[in-house]
């Protein structure tokens, strides 16, 4: 797999950025979803798991897979999970958007 250069991780992983999905980007989104409808979703360029527990909190019945290319983003994800309940029913992998390796129809919702 490959990883994001330095540059792409402090965008992606900033205060700024996740402000800005929660109210802006996947926070507006998730409205869209009706709460407690969907059983599996998975969410495509998870990173660090930022966005991943905004949608972990909103669909707290729901089977979660996150997954990233950068093994790095991955890794740190896991250890965030292991201190927030609230990632309980997360599973984080990772893969390639491009070319997943899921059976069709596995997943009710993707983000």
């Amino acid at each position: 797999m490959t990883e994001m250069g330095f540059l792409e991780k402090v965008i992606a992983n900033s205060s700024l950025t996740k402000l800005f999905h929660k109210w802006l980007g996947i926070g507006k989104l998730l409205r869209q979803i009706e709460a407690g409808r969907p059983k599996r979703i998975l969410e495509l360029g998870c990173g660090v798991g930022t966005t991943t527990s905004f949608i972990a909190e909103k669909f707290t019945q729901a089977d979660i897979t996150a997954l990233d290319y950068d093994e790095g983003q991955i890794k740190t994800a896991k250890a965030r999970q292991s201190a927030n309940d609230r990632l309980k029913n997360v599973t984080f992998v990772t893969g390639d958007a491009a070319n997943l390796k899921f059976k069709p129809s596995s997943f009710d919702v993707v983000l």
